[in-house]
This record gives C-alpha cells, sequence and structure tokens, in this order.
C-alpha cells in the first residue's frame, strides 16, 4: 500500500506532485494538435526528435515541455505556439489578424478539419459550410465565462 505523503513532501517533490490545472490544458492542446494531423505518438516524435513514449509522457501531464521543446511541437505541427498555452493571446500571436482560426479544440473538430480538406469540389465545401452555419444557428449561444 502507497504511503501517505504530507503536503509539504508533495510540495518539494515535483515528480509526486498533482500536475497544474495548465498543466494538463497544455497536455491536452498538445494531443488535440497531434489528432488534428492525424498523427501517431510515433510519428509526432520523429518530427522532433524524441521518444514516442516522451510524446505519451507530455500528452498525458507526465512531463511539461519546457518551452524551447512546445516550440519545436508548435513548428512540427504548423501551429502558432500560443495555441499551445492556455492564456495566451491568440490574436496577438496570429500577427494581430482577428479572423485567424482558432486551435483546433476538441477531436471531434480535429477529425472535421482533416476530412474537410480532403473534398476538392468547391460547391460540396460550400454546402457543408452552409449546413454547418445553419447548425449552429439553431444551437443556443453559450453564456461566457466569468
Amino acid at each position: 500500500m502507497p504511503r501517505k505523503l504530507s503536503a509539504q513532501t508533495a510540495a518539494r517533490d515535483p515528480i509526486r506532485k498533482p500536475p497544474h490545472v495548465d498543466d494538463k490544458e497544455v497536455a491536452n492542446r498538445l494531443r488535440l494538435a497531434r489528432l488534428g494531423l492525424g498523427l501517431s505518438q510515433e510519428e509526432a516524435g520523429e518530427r522532433i526528435g524524441i521518444s514516442h513514449q516522451q510524446v505519451q509522457k507530455y500528452e498525458t501531464g507526465k512531463s511539461l515541455p519546457r518551452y524551447s521543446r512546445l516550440q519545436q511541437f508548435a513548428d512540427a505541427y504548423d501551429v502558432p505556439i500560443s495555441s499551445l498555452i492556455p492564456g495566451m493571446d491568440h490574436t496577438t500571436a496570429n500577427g494581430g489578424n482577428p479572423n485567424a482560426v482558432p486551435f483546433v479544440q476538441s477531436r471531434s473538430a480535429a477529425i472535421i478539419l482533416r476530412r474537410f480538406e480532403t473534398i476538392r469540389s468547391p460547391k460540396a465545401r460550400a454546402a457543408i459550410v452552409d449546413l454547418v452555419d445553419s447548425l449552429a444557428e439553431a444551437e443556443p449561444p453559450k453564456p461566457p465565462k466569468p
């Protein structure tokens, strides 16, 4: 049976300390960015020059990448680094362009985006955009976050 750690011991030992909420968000964003490209952890690791086990540690929050490693992920995934870091202003990071596409925040959105890119017909693409617009208008707006 594992022994319980006192609060002082947990605070001194970063290995045993539970991940911070922002750490989990970074991990989730790394995973979603990889899935958005349809990459396996092994393929992601090859692009960055690390093992698939290390990619897994970053994506589960067991290990937090340094800023330089996050930049490698951003470069490999062709996304702004701000999309991987909670709280960064995406508008500023995208050269001040308020119309820049926001980072895909869910697995289903990543799948839809990846598959949409394979559709060649402009008419089919336009029809899909119209469908999504009509579905989005039918949904009640989300209340703002406090």
